[in-house]
């Protein structure tokens, strides 16, 4: 499941800045994830504070800590792959140039992969009743049932 963060839809300098929380009781994140930490009021002088930067995960180790150091805020989002790629690309489908802020907007809203554990759970106890989960127009979540090819909600009759 793919889901972005309202605060920074269509928006890449929201009001307040807060970092990506998960409800870890429903959601985990994917492994298709990348970390993104955006920094704000930078400069590379004292006196221009208007500067902002976008650092990959992989990339903060590295000697970028004198710029960044300066900045007032900075805060960590999650994004998929997917968006890690279109943020690196400096060029659209058309070869026509892309500014960088655009292509952060697109990363964005491109959001990130999440595991909604629910089904996850639920998933496991239909298996573990020998079916396959699935959903269908009678049962969102169904437990397709091979020994008499019916689907049931949840799980599979012991006599299935």
């Amino acid at each position: 499941m793919t889901i972005a963060r309202t605060d920074f839809w269509n928006e890449t300098c929201p009001k307040q800045f807060n970092s990506t929380t998960l409800n870890y009781t429903l959601f985990d994140y994917s492994g298709t994830n990348q970390n993104l930490t955006l920094f704000y009021g930078c400069s590379e002088d004292d006196n221009d504070k208007t500067t902002a930067f976008y650092v990959e995960e992989a990339l903060l180790g590295l000697d970028y800590r004198p710029i960044l150091e300066s900045c007032d805020i900075n805060v960590t989002l999650p994004v998929s792959l997917a968006a890690l790629d279109e943020l690196l690309k400096a060029e659209d489908n058309t070869g026509d140039q892309v500014s960088s802020g655009d292509r952060l907007e697109k990363a964005l809203n491109m959001g990130f992969d999440v595991n909604y554990r629910a089904v996850s759970d639920w998933c496991m106890h239909c298996n573990g009743s020998g079916g396959i989960c699935g959903s269908s127009s009678t049962y969102p979540c169904s437990c397709f049932c091979p020994d008499d090819n019916k689907s049931y909600p949840l799980l599979c009759p012991k006599s299935a």
